[in-house]
This record gives structure tokens, C-alpha cells and sequence, in this order.
């Protein structure tokens, strides 16, 4: 460690690289995530960092982060599915708050809100129904994503 003048240790720099940017970490430490996000927004190009946003990915059923945040934010409406699907080890889900945040980043880099997933869902599909993992209690979050979804 580096110290300043006066002797007091000061904290190491951490540095994230592209790969750290994923939706396992979404799901399992999404304060972490965002740092991460931001992080890597403020030292890479605008244009890779979307890139791995609107990449989708076999855990989330082929979302993209946009849609792998919308299966997270907010409590579970179905815990007793009894199966095993991205988002249920997190039952009380992202809080709306850091959801929204998460989102406004997410936007701010151009990420693909009107992607699909697999089964071809848009996100107002994924929180507007009672499909395996559906989410409760995130009404503003919903808000939010019907202002950037319906922006031209």
C-alpha cells in the first residue's frame, strides 16, 4: 500500500476488467455490479460496455442484462415452484431503488431495452405476467421501465 504524507496507509485502487461485467454477478452481489458498471464505463468506451449489455446469456433464458435486472427486482411471487431458475437463490430480490439506479446506468450506455428473450418475452412481458420468476413489489422499477421503453 501507498501512504500519503502523513502516514495514514491509504486503500488500494481496484481495477475491473470486461469479464467482471456478467449476470451472475447481477444476481448474486448487484451493489458490486453496479460499481463494476461504473467502473468500466469510466474507463472503457461506451460502445464495449453495451456490447456486454445487450449480450444474451443461456442463465436469464437469453436476456440480456436489461432483462435479467426485470427478472430481479423485487420479491419473488413464486418461491414454491420447486424449481431452480436464475433469481430464485435472490427471494427478496433488488430493491427498487438500486434496481432503478442499475437501470438509469444500464441506459445511459445505450443497452437494449427492447431486446427479447428466449421465448421471444419483451421486459413487459417479463414483470407484467406470472411466468416462472415473476417479481412483486417493484411498481416503481415497472414505472421506470415504461418511461425508457416507450422513449422513440
Amino acid at each position: 500500500m501507498s501512504e500519503i504524507p502523513e502516514g495514514i496507509p491509504m486503500a488500494p485502487q481496484i481495477n475491473y476488467d470486461l469479464e467482471d461485467l456478467n449476470q451472475i454477478l447481477l444476481e448474486k452481489n448487484p451493489v458490486k455490479y453496479l460499481e463494476v458498471l461504473n467502473y468500466l464505463s469510466a474507463h472503457y468506451p461506451r460502445e464495449t460496455i453495451r456490447s456486454i449489455l445487450d449480450e444474451p446469456v443461456e442463465c436469464s433464458w437469453f436476456s440480456n442484462h436489461v432483462l435479467a435486472l426485470a427478472r430481479l427486482v423485487g420479491k419473488h411471487g413464486n418461491l414454491n415452484s420447486g424449481r431452480h431458475f436464475y433469481g430464485c437463490d435472490l427471494p427478496e430480490g433488488i430493491s427498487e431503488e438500486l434496481g432503478i439506479q442499475i437501470l438509469d446506468k444500464m441506459m445511459s450506455l445505450g443497452a437494449d431495452i427492447w431486446a427479447l428473450d428466449y421465448y421471444g418475452d419483451p421486459i413487459t412481458i417479463i414483470f407484467d405476467s406470472q411466468l416462472l420468476g415473476y417479481r412483486v413489489e417493484n411498481d416503481r422499477f415497472k414505472v421506470k421501465v415504461r418511461e425508457y421503453y416507450n422513449r422513440n
